[in-house]
């Protein structure tokens, strides 16, 4: 070998054996930890349960229960409450309960043209006595269930609701969809 090879063959072991102790030595870099945001409080009497993580650039795995109880015969839910995306409601009504979605409030929950989301409602009620039934507060939201399941607007005791949220492109009337998807006791 010419002198210029060995050279390039010791640069070469050199630099690679630097290398394996940097790499054998350098401590190993933990993950990122994961973001825990804390839920807000809902309705009259509210308490939070759970968090909502979020994981890798904003990824959510899990949720969080947004839980309340009232005594009041209806109730209008607001941008806030919607604001930090609950997972569910879960909602103890004292008397029957008229909750009023506006288009306000959904708006802020989808925000954009095309935009869907998924919550669920629970009558945490132990008595199918206190029943919630779901309105619409203003022309702008355009109230959807399935008739063929003979679903209605009434959710009872210890029954969920799905509730999917769709914005639509129009500005005036029918601004979102909900969509409303009654389950009941089935044990």
């Amino acid at each position: 070998m010419n002198k210029t090879t060995t050279f390039f063959i010791g640069l070469l072991t050199a630099t690679s054996l630097a290398f394996s102790v940097v790499a054998l030595f350098s401590p190993i870099p933990t993950p990122a930890q994961p973001i825990q945001s804390k839920a807000p409080t809902f309705g009259a009497a509210g308490s939070e349960f759970g968090e909502q993580v979020h994981l890798f650039n904003n990824a959510i795995i899990g949720g969080y229960v947004l839980a309340t109880s009232s005594t009041a015969a209806t109730y209008t839910i607001t941008a806030q409450e919607l604001s930090k995306a609950p997972t569910v409601i879960s909602w103890t009504p004292n008397v029957n309960l008229t909750i009023s979605l506006s288009a306000t409030s959904t708006r802020s929950y989808v925000p954009n043209v095309g935009d869907t989301a998924t919550l669920y409602f629970r009558n945490a009620s132990t008595t199918a006595a206190s029943a919630i039934t779901f309105a619409a507060a203003d022309a702008g939201v355009d109230l959807q269930f399935a008739e063929a399941t003979g679903g209605d607007l009434v959710l009872n005791g210890l029954d969920w609701e799905k509730v999917t949220l769709i914005r639509n492109a129009l500005n005036g009337a029918s601004q979102v969809t909900v969509i409303l998807d009654e389950m009941t006791e089935a044990d």
